[in-house]
């Protein structure tokens, strides 16, 4: 069949067999190319959209298998060594700092006594370690507020959209005849709304690895510093804040205050705008019955700074408590043979359950007192909303479902920061206690490193 062959790029080979055109080499290369480039955009685009390099490790860890350090994927920046070194730089600084202006200060007050007038001298600030710790995530945290920013943004698209979807859903339903059909309009909306829940979702999981990961990042250093110190303390126990059950405390607990208000550490800022945004919306919805929603809220922050004050009391009491009976149980440990042939068992082991009764009723006291703060939390939306709604018809408007509906979303979108706000409030008080807790240790005095042999010196 010659037209086959005829105007279709098939030729005729002289031994009767069919041939095709050869392709370039450098059209192949290019196709190539193209195709390497698209596959490397969606490679990036499944690690750092979707998370896909953590996928492998899922995968292995479902199926029961051991798990080995080089099988986790390590992401750059996230190094101890490096993240110690930067930590060291930064804490070495402060010190210097504080030593130069406490060293100004003696001189002046010096100087004062020998000319017999009254030195004026404020004490310098401490060595802070939060300033010391801050370059170490400032550039995380930066990211993380401003993807967190934008998720709250699209987050009150969600109200927007639904009452003008409840709105038109009204005018087909009262349209009868001669009516221009705005259904299209419509699944615009709903495909609006689907892209900004999903889009803000994505942007908020981002916030928060980012916000972990500056956690992690502190976490790392603040280990660091406390092995580097336990290592080179001139005494354990020879100061009030170096005794081996504070020392404890500080690794197991302290540390940890980094990763318990990382996922909600941009409420602190967050919170409020969302709270301003909301109001304002919610009184051009329902006019005065916003006021009772508002009372019945601001009656609930009295009961919920009560429960927060009780706590981060509760929280202290027993920090010290804790401390007091790993010390005291590192000591029993350790002189366990004077204790046995002294025959003090009976003695030790009283004091002992004394100092354990004091801290588990300080536990019991704070698990009641957080069961009363989460029974406020789940009670607080169903009083809001009764109140509320039951005021606005009693008022003599009418339930609409464009009103009602975007009413509730965002009486649920600031019941989240009401009712966390509180509890953020407290996780960064407790954060700064033990980032206090932590300079304090760290500035105990050091053993002297000239009194150190090392290498080929020992």
């Amino acid at each position: 069949r010659p037209w086959l062959t005829r105007g279709h790029g098939v030729s005729e080979h002289p031994a009767g067999l069919r041939t095709f055109p050869r392709i370039d080499e450098p059209a192949l290369s290019d196709a190539r190319a193209r195709r390497e480039m698209a596959a490397a955009c969606l490679d990036w685009v499944g690690r750092k959209l979707f998370f896909m390099d953590i996928r492998p490790v899922a995968k292995q860890a479902a199926r029961a298998q051991r798990l080995e350090e080089e099988d986790l994927p390590l992401t750059p920046g996230m190094g101890t060594s490096e993240i110690w070194e930067e930590f060291k730089a930064n804490w070495t600084a402060e010190v210097a700092r504080y030593e130069a202006a406490l060293t100004v200060a003696k001189e002046a007050e010096a100087k004062a006594a020998k000319e017999g007038a009254e030195a004026d001298v404020k004490a310098p600030r401490m060595p802070s370690t939060g300033k010391a710790i801050w370059p170490l995530l400032s550039r995380l945290v930066l990211s993380s507020i401003f993807l967190f920013a934008i998720s709250v943004g699209l987050q009150y698209m969600g109200p927007l959209i639904l009452g003008e979807i409840l709105k038109l859903l009204a005018e087909e339903t009262h349209c009868v005849v001669d009516c221009e059909s705005r259904l299209w309009w419509g699944y615009v909306l709903a495909v609006l709304l689907l892209c900004s829940t999903a889009i803000g979702s994505l942007l908020r999981s981002h916030s928060e690895i980012l916000m972990t990961r500056a956690a992690l990042r502190c976490r790392a250093a603040v280990m660091c510093a406390l092995y580097r110190k336990c290592l080179r303390l001139s005494g354990v126990g020879s100061t009030s804040t170096s005794s081996s059950g504070q020392i404890q405390n500080l690794m197991s607990t302290d540390a940890q205050q980094f990763l318990q208000i990382a996922a909600f550490f941009n409420l602190l800022w967050s919170a409020p705008l969302q709270v301003i945004v909301s109001i304002i919306w919610l009184s051009l919805l329902l006019g005065p019955a916003l006021g009772v929603a508002l009372a019945v809220m601001i009656l609930f922050l009295p009961l919920q700074a009560k429960c927060g004050k009780t706590l981060i009391g509760n929280r202290r009491a027993q920090l010290k408590i804790t401390d007091e009976r790993v010390k005291l149980v590192n000591e029993v440990v350790q002189g366990m043979r004077v204790v046995k042939l002294s025959g003090w068992e009976g003695s030790v082991r009283s004091k002992l359950l004394s100092v354990r009764e004091r801290e588990v009723a300080r536990i019991r006291s704070t698990r009641k007192v957080t069961a009363a703060f989460s029974m406020l939390l789940v009670a607080q939306p169903a009083f809001v909303l009764v109140c509320t709604f039951c005021t606005y018809a009693g008022l003599g408007n009418e339930l609409k479902p464009e009103v009602v509906i975007p009413a509730m979303s965002l009486l649920a979108q600031l019941r989240v920061p009401l009712n966390f706000l509180p509890f953020v409030v407290i996780q960064a008080l407790s954060l700064r206690v033990s980032l206090k807790r932590v300079g304090r240790f760290l500035l105990n005095p050091e053993i002297d490193e000239a009194n150190v042999m090392r290498g080929a010196e020992e």
